[in-house]
C-alpha cells in the first residue's frame, strides 16, 4: 500500500511538472509574440520613458487629448473643472492647426519664456495664445 501510494504521487508530481512546464511554454510564446518579454528585460534595464517609445507613444496621445478636447468641447477635463474654456477671436471652437501650435508652444511656457512673453505684449496673452490666436475664456456663472 505505501508502494502503491509512492508510486501515485511520483505520478502526480511528474504530471503537475509537465502541467506548469507546458503553461510555462504557452506564456513565453504569448510573450514572444507581443514582444513583452523584450521590453521587460532589456539588456541596459533602461526606463521606458528614456528611449524613443516617449517620444512615439505618449507625446501623440497627450497630444491627441488635448487636440480633440479643444477642438470639439472647448475645454479639457481639469479647464471644466475650473470653469475655462478655449475659443477663437470671433468666439468659434479653435481649429486642429490651433490647436496643434498651442500644444506645440505650451512646452516653451512651461519652462517661463511664456510668462516672461506675457508681460511684453499688450494682449497679455501667453506665447501659446498669442501664436495660435486663441484666448482663454472664463465661464464661471
Amino acid at each position: 500500500r505505501v508502494k502503491d501510494q509512492d508510486s501515485l504521487s511520483v505520478a502526480q508530481r511528474i504530471k503537475k511538472e509537465n502541467n506548469a512546464s507546458k503553461k510555462l511554454e504557452s506564456i513565453e510564446r504569448i510573450e514572444k509574440i507581443m514582444g513583452i518579454k523584450k521590453l521587460i528585460e532589456s539588456e541596459n534595464k533602461e526606463s521606458i520613458t528614456n528611449n524613443f517609445f516617449f517620444f512615439l507613444v505618449t507625446l501623440p496621445a497627450i497630444f491627441l487629448y488635448f487636440s480633440i478636447s479643444w477642438v470639439k468641447g472647448r475645454q479639457t477635463l481639469g479647464m471644466r473643472a475650473w470653469k475655462f474654456e478655449i475659443i477663437q477671436k470671433n468666439g468659434d471652437n479653435i481649429t486642429y492647426k490651433q490647436s496643434f501650435l498651442r500644444f506645440s508652444l505650451a512646452f516653451i511656457s512651461l519652462i517661463g519664456i511664456g510668462l516672461i512673453f506675457q508681460f511684453l505684449n499688450k494682449n497679455r496673452l501667453p506665447i501659446h495664445d498669442y501664436y495660435s490666436q486663441t484666448y482663454l475664456i472664463s465661464i464661471y456663472k
